[in-house]
């Protein structure tokens, strides 16, 4: 075992002690340069926030205006202020539309719209947070940019057309559609009373039969197997 090292606690051999590290067979103490500090191992160092690794030493990171240094150790290492995004090397304001705030984010616009505004002209020149038109038996979504029809309607273009709900037919679970009672089946925009042939019961779906047990369908009928 070479010096500066230990038996290592588990798998045999030795490793070296905090603050050196293995060159071959040796342990060679780490020069920690300014600026700079052991990584939680003790086997290499890093540099302090606000600098960076360069050909052995820590250089300042050049933070522009409207910026402030981060915990990355790979270039940039800044980020620019909430309110700014990076352009070119520089931070420059982020203009917030009207009906819009501001988010922190490094990508897309850097703003939002506003609850009850959406998203017009992304990726044109001029983007902008247009109304949310909400029709007569609708409401805003959770998202606040689109809408919805109330249970009972569903969405026709523009409006919120009533659901005509035929005989022997009820909402669906969504409220935004219709479907038979058990024992019927749809046909078209009506629902038509469910024929069981003999030696036969109405499947789980209410719409559909099936043969019992020991019947197989044949041709519309259930034959014995």
């Amino acid at each position: 075992m070479p010096s500066n090292a230990r038996a290592r606690s588990y798998g045999g051999g030795w490793e070296c002690l905090r603050g050196f590290s293995q060159r071959g067979e040796t342990c060679v103490a780490i020069t920690v340069p300014v600026n700079a500090y052991l990584n939680s191992s003790g086997s290499d160092w890093e540099c302090d926030r606000g600098y960076l690794k360069v050909d052995g030493r820590c250089a300042a990171v050049k933070v522009p205006t409207n910026a402030h240094a981060n915990d990355s150790s790979v270039p940039p290492a800044w980020q620019c202020n909430r309110g700014y995004r990076e352009k070119g090397g520089r931070c420059t304001p982020i203009l917030v539309p009207a009906n819009a705030y501001p988010i922190d984010s490094s990508y897309g616009l850097g703003w939002e719209c506003d609850r009850g505004y959406r998203l017009d002209d992304a990726y044109g020149d001029n983007p902008k947070c247009v109304a949310v038109r909400v029709p007569q038996n609708g409401f805003l979504t959770r998202s606040g940019d689109d809408w919805e029809c109330d249970r009972g309607f569903a969405k026709r273009d523009d409006v919120c057309a009533a659901i005509e709900i035929p005989q022997h037919a009820y909402l669906d679970e969504a409220g935004h559609n219709w479907r038979c009672e058990r024992g019927f089946r749809q046909k078209e925009s009506s629902c038509e009373v469910l024929v069981v042939p003999v030696n036969a019961h109405i499947d789980y779906s209410g719409e559909e039969w099936s043969c019992d047990e020991g019947f197989s369908k044949q041709a519309g009928s259930c034959t014995a197997e």
